[in-house]
């Protein structure tokens, strides 16, 4: 077992309504060589964030507590801004929204110990509500050991299967070489930074569901969704796999397959906008798009007949 210091970086807007239970997530981990860097976005709440994290500032593991005087605009400037001043080998990125299991970071750690390559691990995430009930799990790779490179063919083409930051603890070395290759995204920067850390090393994934994502109205990744900002950032980063060679064969058809059937199925502020999506993501397929069409009609007329039949 590894006894490195791992730097938690909790980056917070507007989020006093979990804040504290994120917190006392963290520092009632049952691996205690951590320090906790704090970071308020510049929360328009009336000073609610700011009453929660003062709370904490006397704690012995709180090294870092920064309030930005404006808000940055992305949340990969601040993940920049807690890698600058973590001191610690590891860096966990504890969303200020979710929470987590106390023995995340020692499962984690357990894990790490197996490999001396290993650039990042994540477990499973449990969904949940704005109240934290259980909805549903988020999908991840079974549980192992990866390849970088065949994690990212595998399980990094068709989306992300790494599904939240917060249930990702990853080496701070690696991370430095990446970080400013995401500092321009808005939503799909996450995305990127775990395909360019996967290029490091090798990746794990534990099949235990340790980490509880938080679904509620505030988040702003659908916002970005539906305005196109999302999959413009997602053309980029499939510019970049297909130049990599990851978009091979069945990998390709896998990865279109999900972002057509998203194009349409999704509901965008334009049909110009859908059809100007539709173009870019043409430049990559090598199907025709009437084909992702006519698979679509068939995937939601089959769901259909599971419904009806299936009940």
């Amino acid at each position: 077992m590894t006894d490195e210091l791992v730097s938690v970086i909790i980056p917070n807007y507007c989020h006093s309504g979990y804040l504290e239970q994120r917190l006392d997530s963290v520092l009632n981990q049952t691996y205690q060589n951590i320090e906790v860097i704090i970071l308020d976005d510049a929360s328009d709440d009336n000073g609610a964030s700011q009453a929660i994290i003062e709370r904490y500032r006397s704690h012995p593991k709180v090294s870092n507590i920064i309030y930005n005087a404006v808000n940055c605009g992305s949340p990969f400037l601040q993940w920049e801004k807690g890698l600058s001043l973590a001191q610690g080998n590891w860096i966990w990125i504890a969303e200020s929204d979710d929470f987590c299991e106390l023995n995340f970071l020692q499962t984690c750690l357990d894990f790490i110990s197996r490999s001396d390559s290993v650039s990042f691990v994540y477990c499973r995430s449990c969904l949940i509500d704005a109240e934290g009930h259980l909805t549903g799990y988020a999908p991840a790779a079974p549980g192992g050991l990866y390849e970088g490179p065949a994690f990212i063919s595998n399980f990094m083409t068709a989306g992300s299967s790494v599904w939240n930051a917060s249930a990702v603890l990853f080496k701070r070395a690696k991370a430095i070489k990446c970080i400013d290759k995401i500092l321009d995204f808005k939503a799909a920067g996450d995305y990127y930074f775990w395909c360019l850390l996967a290029e490091t090393g090798d990746v794990g994934v534990i099949d235990e569901p340790l980490n509880y994502f938080r679904q509620h109205d505030g988040k702003v990744t659908p916002k970005r969704s539906i305005d196109g900002t999302e999959d413009h950032e997602v053309i980029q980063i499939l510019h970049y796999l297909d130049s990599k060679h990851y978009l091979k064969g069945i990998a390709r058809f896998r990865s279109m397959r999900h972002y057509f059937h998203r194009l349409f199925g999704w509901g965008y502020t334009s049909e110009a906008l859908r059809k100007q999506l539709l173009r870019e993501y043409s430049e990559i397929a090598t199907m025709p798009v009437l084909f992702y069409r006519l698979d679509f009609f068939l995937y939601r007329f089959f769901r259909y007949l599971v419904r009806v039949f299936g009940s």
